[in-house]
């Protein structure tokens, strides 16, 4: 779910596919505590931190960011 969202999202954000074509993003899953669980996504090269409660939300959140992010100077 996340992965085919990154994928949707680096074709927004490049040009054509580079060697490192969805390889530049970090996520993360952390369970909080027994009942609740965070998810992270950062790409290289871009300010925002994407934070979500559920995979769902993050792959949105990844899709969304795909649309209006814009790269550091």
């Amino acid at each position: 779910m996340i992965a085919a969202a990154i994928w949707r999202a680096e074709t927004r954000l490049c040009e054509s596919p580079t060697p490192t074509f969805g390889k530049t993003w970090i996520c993360v899953r952390e369970e909080i505590d027994e009942s609740s669980v965070l998810y992270a996504a950062s790409r290289f090269g871009y300010h925002e931190t994407l934070k979500a409660l559920s995979a769902a939300a993050l792959s949105s959140h990844i899709e969304e960011f795909g649309e209006f992010a814009r790269p550091y100077a």
